[in-house]
């Protein structure tokens, strides 16, 4: 069931997401949880997939107008293909590409004139090279292409891969560990989840990839069911980061930088560890927690950030560093001094 859906499995995971709280709708009290249902209800209708807004004002000319909402389309992406990708100029490309938001564009006439890079001769490889290529002028130097970057997973490796295996390698999923199957089989490492995940039973056999019946669900329970998976796996995922086996397989992560690094520049680059605010489910998404200044922030991808913060739980980083003391860096003491022109800002 989960071997079919390849790269796309973080928009399965959206869509079987809003299945399951459909499901727990029915049984939670009304009140706040009522707001998040109708939330929920309105990202998972049918026109959410085709990017439009159903007008029930007036069908027929809802209808009329997505038509030529579609041709304008149409011509517009035409366009784009068209002219803009050959008429960008080297600087317009660069600002555009992700990750180069900060940047604006510098117009022609400062790089073009010789006194605002003074000095960047002796700085800069291949000045010369590189200046022609900002400017689009033709030189000498050969362009270099790339290939396309071609998936690792092959047929046959998808087909033998475990439950968890594929689900720790969705994208976004790359704080997870795998969680050994001795230790999911083991009761009582279980004890109190059953009340709180749907088609428990079903989920855990779709984790420990044993067949069972639900392969006669509808495609909606099947969903519920995969959603539940999920949940669930978060629920042990937490508890087994805590034992020995899972730190361990937690270090081999943190030292590959897997969790990120904190983003504060006096920490230098410290690798950070996934922490949760709250132990309850659906209360609030992951975290990374820096080591050296000792704060909390964003995971750099969405991907990431949207983890339930229940699978990491509050313990985890701490203890984990309890355990292996020797990486518990200095706390950082150099904090950023503000200057204008070299001087320090007078405060009042």
């Amino acid at each position: 069931m989960y071997k079919d859906r390849g790269a796309s499995g973080s928009i399965d995971r959206r869509r079987i997401n809003d299945a399951l709280d459909k499901h727990l709708e029915k049984s939670a009290p009304s009140g706040s949880r009522e707001i998040v249902g109708k939330q929920k209800v309105r990202i998972s209708a049918p026109s959410t997939c085709s990017g439009k807004h159903p007008d029930h004002r007036d069908q027929p000319s809802a209808s009329n107008s997505k038509n030529e909402e579609e041709s304008e389309t149409d011509s517009e992406e035409s366009d784009v293909s068209g002219s803009d990708g050959e008429d960008t100029s080297w600087i317009s490309w660069f600002c555009n590409l992700r990750g180069n938001e900060f940047f604006c564009e510098v117009d022609d006439d400062y790089i073009q004139d010789d006194f605002n890079l003074c000095g960047l001769s002796n700085q800069v490889p291949y000045y010369d090279y590189a200046l022609d290529l900002m400017l689009d002028v033709e030189s000498s130097h050969e362009e270099s292409e790339t290939d396309s970057e071609e998936s690792d997973v092959s047929g046959s490796d998808v087909e033998d891969t475990s439950w968890i295996s594929w689900f720790c390698n969705l994208r976004g999923n790359e704080f997870f560990c795998e969680v050994d199957d001795d230790y999911i089989q083991d009761d009582f490492n279980l004890c109190g989840l059953s009340s709180q995940v749907p088609y428990y039973d079903y989920a855990l056999d779709l984790i420990l990839d044993v067949e069972s019946s639900h392969a006669e669900f509808t495609e909606e329970q099947n969903e519920l069911v995969e959603s539940a998976a999920e949940m669930l796996y978060g629920l042990i995922h937490v508890r087994y980061i805590l034992t020995g086996k899972g730190m361990a397989a937690m270090l081999e992560k943190f030292k590959n930088y897997d969790f990120g690094r904190c983003p504060r520049v006096y920490c230098c680059g410290q690798p950070c560890l996934p922490v949760g605010q709250n132990d309850a489910p659906r209360s609030s998404t992951v975290k990374i927690y820096c080591p050296k200044c000792e704060d909390i922030y964003y995971p750099r991808s969405k991907y990431q950030g949207n983890l339930d913060g229940a699978y990491f739980g509050t313990t985890f980083p701490h203890l984990f560093l309890m355990t292996y003391g020797h990486l518990k860096p200095q706390k950082a003491s150099q904090r950023y001094v503000p200057r204008v022109f070299g001087f320090k800002i007078h405060k009042p």
